[in-house]
């Protein structure tokens, strides 16, 4: 479209009117090209933008068509698990079967600061799947996006339970997130309707060239920020070939008592994340955490405001949150962990089952070095939740700084493997000696 046309000719002087105009169509796939320019309200765009129906909305890069505003929307009269009349949204989107692409745009909120429930897109309808069943491909895709400013979550994957239940299926790629509360935020958990539904996140596809980058992502300083956060009631989620760069947090896992949900964590690089780059809570599980880098490198730019200030932050933490459930990661292989406070850290009060980073069979090919803490205690791995007296976790077959990791029960900073003395010790057979330079302040340790 062009933003200086007359309509007619299938070109139309705003957004809003060439939308309007698609949704009047009965054409198949229908695209709204958006021409170079900024959009907003002063040159009268209506938002939120509706891009449904299995309408895609393309602009001409990132760099090139900005769309700028947002406006309030109700989502409580679709029974849905967002659930609320004080939304705010620049674009809602899904569709339970027709594709919509949204493509080349610069997402921009029009605020100077975060507004509570607003979101560059929202996404409440889609062919997600429940546990189990065969993955459709997504009726979302979102493509060379950058969100930018002041959003409480710049994607919001969530369900409707009208004109039918369903739950938004996506698929991200090429994109930016940043100086947001929030970048992926999932919940397709409850709503009005007893109707099980459930979300798939597809955030990366592996490829290099398709890598999406979230950059400065933080909620005010209060480590209340996440990259992606996915509460539950996703049935699928895939994480693959991402840079999450400088935030308070890059993914977190916060979910319990539901059906099995597959999570796969994969060739990612967590970088200077203040409050970890990894937190699997309550009874969450990664199924697959492989090929990662995780690394703090002492550059946050920020620091939260962490209540808690006698727990460093760990690249990965389990915490049953209370709960007296069991955390877990399921299969972790070739994981380079460098320059961290803590590596991996395990944290409750009850009995969880074994995470698996390694086995004599299955040798884990994780890297555990010079992680440290400037000022404190600082662990490759710190293990305050124990097992049961028949089973351990799982740490064989890993790279550590001795070639005998260091176990003790006392803290010293630097330490191979901190274990509480209530529970079993690790199984740290077959360990290597890591051949690593430690990051500027992070230290091997005794």
């Amino acid at each position: 479209m062009n933003p200086a046309a007359v309509p007619g000719d299938c070109e139309y002087p705003t957004i809003t009117a060439a939308l309007d105009a698609a949704h009047l169509s009965r054409a198949n796939g229908r695209t709204v090209h958006v021409a170079e320019g900024h959009y907003d309200a002063v040159s009268n765009e209506k938002f939120p933008l509706r891009v449904t129906g299995g309408i895609s909305l393309v602009g001409a890069g990132a760099s090139k068509t900005v769309i700028e505003g947002m406006d309030s929307f109700a989502t409580i009269d679709d029974g849905g698990a967002w659930g609320t009349s004080a939304n705010k949204a620049t674009i809602v989107t899904g569709d339970k079967s027709a594709v919509t692409r949204i493509a080349n745009l610069r997402l921009l909120s029009g605020t100077q600061s975060i507004t509570q429930n607003s979101s560059a897109i929202f996404c409440n309808r889609g062919n997600g799947q429940p546990p189990g069943a065969p993955r459709l491909e997504p009726t979302l895709i979102v493509d060379g996006v950058t969100f930018d400013a002041q959003y409480d979550q710049s994607l919001a994957v969530t369900n409707s339970m009208m004109p039918e239940a369903s739950a938004c299926n996506v698929r991200v790629i090429s994109s930016t997130f940043r100086n947001s509360a929030n970048g992926i935020a999932n919940n397709a958990c409850g709503g009005t309707d007893d109707t099980d539904t459930y979300s798939s996140l597809e955030i990366g596809d592996g490829n290099a060239a398709h890598a999406n980058l979230f950059d400065n992502l933080a909620a005010d300083g209060l480590c209340a920020g996440d990259a992606v956060r996915i509460w539950g009631c996703s049935s699928w989620t895939s994480i693959r070939g991402n840079l999450f760069n400088r935030g308070e947090r890059a993914v977190t896992l916060a979910y319990g008592g539901q059906p099995d949900q597959y999570v796969e964590i994969i060739g990612n690089t967590f970088k200077s994340q203040a409050d970890g780059s990894l937190q699997v809570l309550i009874s969450a599980q990664v199924d697959e955490l492989s090929s990662n880098q995780f690394t703090l490198d002492d550059a946050l730019g920020f620091e939260c405001n962490v209540q808690d200030v006698g727990r460093p932050s760990a690249a990965i933490r389990l915490w049953d949150y209370g709960r007296n459930t069991s955390p877990r990661i399921a299969h972790a292989r070739n994981n380079s962990f460098i320059g961290n406070r803590v590596a991996v850290r395990f944290e409750g009060n009850t009995e969880f089952d074994p995470s698996d980073f390694g086995t004599v069979d299955d040798p884990g090919g994780n890297t555990f070095s010079c992680n440290s803490n400037v000022d404190g205690f600082g662990f490759d791995v710190r293990q305050s939740a124990h097992t049961a007296a028949d089973k351990r976790m799982l740490f064989a077959g890993n790279y550590w700084d001795h070639s005998i990791p260091t176990l003790s029960t006392s803290e010293s900073n630097g330490l191979d493997y901190w274990l509480d003395s209530s529970g079993p010790a690790p199984l740290l057979d077959n360990a290597k000696l890591a051949n690593t330079t430690c990051p500027k302040n992070f230290t091997k340790g005794p």
